[in-house]
């Protein structure tokens, strides 16, 4: 017999279940709740703590960003730099990117004449600062000489600076000025000595590039070129200094004597800032000086980042024997001192501004190599500066030494500037000796003519303008250096890039 529960049992048996079944749907909405609050916090939390994280971390100083946007720009663009105008000027870095483009092509053609490859120069000078017994003796350091039998007579001459007859240059023909005069801003070998101690060198046969020499000299020399020739301007500098040998650069030498790029882009700018040996703080030290000292610095550390790169561009391979750029060279080189690079910029400016400022001189100048021969440099020299022509208030050398107080700077700048000609003497290689000198010569010319002469003398007056014949040369020769680099810079980002692609596809790096 069944027994039969009765009603009020039965609702208690359903009143249970129901709380039974309401304490499990609390329990889990409870979990979920609380899950989801939790979630929430440990989002709010990892927000903060990357917003935390990134306030602590030091911000990435303009000139680390800069080599960044350098190196990180695409290939597909015209331009390798950010946008803005270059320093101490007022033309752009895409604006110059696009003229150099122009005139790279002629440019290089004109280097390559007969009047323009042949220089004369003294690298037989003695050291006036300190005792240099270093000499290189490996062949990339040695300089062939010219014999002087393949020397144009006219330029073993005085008269050689009178071009052709008829020309206002005429005048300049039985004077003979002082090796320094109060015009220049370096020290001008006269090619017409006939001294002993000069030796005619051709430019293209021996370029500048990597020679291996790290003798004692290499670093001294620019140090003591920032150090004592800088007017106080330039920021701390270390013994990576160099541009000539194979500096440490804080890698490990006997596995690489270079340091490897990251392999990410987003680890370029902390891999430069701990690369980077030069202290940020000193940059806010070149506002407290005349700008007149400001582009001196500009000028040398320029000089030194262009030789640096020529240097990175064309360099020897001991393992594989062959010469080919090397990328871990530029960024040990010119990634520690991305304001060098930036400077590169500036002297190619300020070059340009002096050629187009001596346009008529130049243009008018007589670079024959017989009387009887037409002067097909002048053509190519003509095209040159009605390229350049176009540029616009690129620089304004009327805003210098043009107060009281700046104007009595003068002096002393064409003479310290005149110093780093001799500083040059001091080291062991021939090809830095001479590439150190040439363009020295190069950017004291350019110098002499912004600062030395006005318009109207390089206008019409050509014989009061003392601009002897390897002053020219150096001028055009350092000026197609610059734009040179430009290209170089212009191939290392493209080498980075492929770099980064290989990565990304096989995940090894190959410099």
């Amino acid at each position: 017999m069944t027994k039969k529960v009765s009603k009020p049992a039965e609702i208690r048996n359903r009143s249970r279940f129901s709380k039974f079944y309401f304490w499990i749907i609390q329990a889990v909405v409870t979990i979920v709740a609380v899950f989801l609050i939790t979630r929430q916090n440990s989002s709010e939390n990892a927000q903060t703590v990357v917003k935390n994280d990134a306030a602590s971390k030091p911000p990435i100083p303009n000139n680390v960003d800069f080599m960044v946007q350098v190196l990180q720009k695409s290939g597909g663009k015209n331009i390798c730099l950010p946008n803005g105008n270059i320093h101490g000027t007022h033309i752009d870095f895409e604006s110059i990117e696009a003229i150099n483009e122009k005139v790279t092509k002629i440019l290089s053609r004109v280097v390559k004449t007969p009047f323009f490859r042949k220089i004369k120069i003294d690298l037989n000078r003695d050291c006036l600062f300190w005792e240099n017994d270093d000499v290189c003796t490996q062949k990339e350091c040695s300089v062939e000489q010219i014999d002087l039998s393949n020397i144009p007579s006219k330029w073993k001459t005085r008269a050689d600076f009178a071009p052709i007859s008829n020309s206002p240059f005429q005048k300049m023909a039985s004077k003979r000025v002082e090796k320094v005069s109060s015009k220049d801003f370096a020290v001008v070998y006269d090619e017409t000595d006939t001294g002993p101690e000069g030796m005619w060198v051709d430019l293209v046969d021996n370029p500048e590039k990597f020679t291996g020499y790290a003798g004692s000299s290499a670093n001294q020399i620019w140090m003591t070129i920032y150090q004592h020739n800088c007017f106080g301007v330039s920021p701390y500098m270390t013994s990576t200094a160099s541009g000539w040998g194979d500096q440490k650069t804080g890698t490990d030498q006997s596995q690489n004597p270079f340091v490897n790029p990251p392999d990410k882009k987003s680890a370029l700018a902390q891999f430069l800032m701990d690369l980077g040996e030069e202290d940020s703080s000193d940059y806010t030290l070149k506002a407290q000086v005349p700008m007149e000292f400001q582009m001196f610095y500009n000028a040398v550390s320029g000089l030194h980042a262009s030789t640096s790169t020529h240097i990175c561009y064309d360099h020897y391979d001991k393992e594989k024997n062959v010469w080919s750029p090397n990328l871990g060279c530029f960024i040990a080189r010119i990634g520690s001192f991305p304001e060098r690079l930036r400077n590169i910029y500036f002297n190619y400016v300020l070059l340009l501004r002096a050629i187009q400022k001596a346009s008529p001189f130049l243009q008018n100048y007589d670079y024959t190599l017989s009387s009887s021969e037409p002067s097909k440099t002048k053509q190519a020299i003509r095209r040159l500066t009605k390229l350049l022509a176009p540029v616009q208030d690129s620089f304004d050398e009327t805003s210098m030494f043009h107060s009281k107080r700046t104007l009595s700077l003068l002096p002393e700048f064409r003479t310290t500037f005149q110093n780093i000609s001799r500083i040059m003497d001091c080291t062991g290689c021939e090809t830095c000796k001479l590439w150190g000198k040439t363009q020295i010569l190069g950017l004291g010319t350019g110098l002499k003519i912004l600062f030395s002469y006005d318009k109207e003398e390089l206008s019409s007056n050509f014989d009061l303008v003392d601009i002897k014949r390897n002053e020219v040369v150096a001028l055009i020769a350092t000026f197609n250096q610059f734009s040179q680099s430009l290209l170089d810079i212009k191939h290392f980002r493209s080498m980075y890039q492929k770099m980064l692609f290989k990565y990304e596809t096989s995940g090894k790096i190959e410099l």
